[in-house]
């Protein structure tokens, strides 16, 4: 059986959310639009509404983002993305390995590859969407694999258990 197994590394939580915020506001810009655009539109008629559009851009939608934010930074699969570990891909699914300071195992995930329903290599990681939620996903950054060869097996493998091809 082929697998590849990455060297140990550490995402941090604002590049994840970073990431998830981009993903979040391609699909919901449409919102703080409509949430923006009559005050600015009613300041045609009466100038106060310029103050009002401006306590919805500097108050509301921050806060809208903070929700946006708690929602999903303590997920299961946003916590298992960013902690300490390493990562195997083989043909059955990837394995997560959860490691403490010390470089010591503390704990492992298991993911089967029907929980993923589209990958993509950009930016030097490797990005795994899963099927069932919208604004969760795996990185595994390309450097974290020991050689060319490995990160081009890993990309390999994960194309046929996904049941996607990527170019990369």
């Amino acid at each position: 059986m082929k697998a590849v197994e990455t060297q140990t590394y550490k995402l941090t939580a604002g590049h994840y959310m970073n990431r998830m915020f981009r993903m979040y506001l391609a699909d919901k810009w449409w919102i703080l639009l409509v949430i923006v655009a009559p005050f600015i539109g009613l300041s045609f008629i009466n100038l106060n509404f310029i103050y009002v559009a401006l306590i919805v851009v500097f108050l509301v939608l921050p806060m809208l983002s903070f929700f946006v934010w708690f929602s999903y930074a303590f997920d299961t699969e946003c916590l298992s993305a960013i902690r300490k570990g390493t990562m195997r891909v083989d043909e059955d699914g990837l394995t997560r390995f959860f490691m403490d300071g010390d470089g010591n195992c503390t704990g492992e995930r298991r993911y089967q590859w029907d929980e993923f329903d589209e990958f993509e290599v950009v930016s030097g990681e490797i990005v795994l969407y899963y099927r069932t939620k919208r604004y969760a996903f795996q990185v595994i950054p390309v450097d974290s694999f020991e050689n060319r060869e490995n990160k081009e097996l890993a990309i390999s493998l994960i194309s046929k258990g996904i049941g996607v091809e990527e170019e990369y």
